[in-house]
């Protein structure tokens, strides 16, 4: 694994967002035409701390508030939209059992400090209405 740099303050993750911006450009092509981030964007993300944006301090995480989560990803989303989508997925991923879980399974799942990749799964609950004009 590379060695991860995690920025803390809104001014640094927002930094750090547009540092990695034009390599995540040069990789948006083949992120979208794949169907799947390529090894270079993870990297990339990955390194620059960026899974890491939601994760509580305490695990190595930055721990932003909402609204700097919300200018990091559109950050990133300028570059390259599937990156950001992606970002937005991993960080939450990995952020939500690091909070709300007992000691014993943070101790599992974060082992010596290790940040693992995550996804998510959720189940839309909302429902669509037809309306005059839309």
């Amino acid at each position: 694994m590379n060695h991860v740099h995690t920025p803390h303050s809104h001014d640094q993750l927002l930094s750090t967002a547009k540092s990695i911006a034009s390599a995540l450009t040069e990789q948006a092509a083949k992120d979208e035409s794949g169907n799947t981030l390529s090894a270079e964007t993870v990297g990339t993300l990955e390194d620059a701390g960026m899974f890491r944006l939601k994760l509580p301090e305490a695990l190595g995480g930055a721990e932003a508030d909402p609204a700097t989560q919300i200018l990091v990803l559109e950050e990133l989303a300028y570059a390259n939209t599937a990156a950001s989508w992606c970002t937005m997925v991993g960080a939450t991923a990995v952020a939500l059992p690091g909070a709300f879980l007992e000691d014993e399974a943070v101790a599992e799942i974060f082992p010596s400090g290790r940040v693992p990749r995550g996804a998510v799964g959720a189940m839309p609950i909302g429902k669509t209405k037809i309306v005059d004009g839309g």
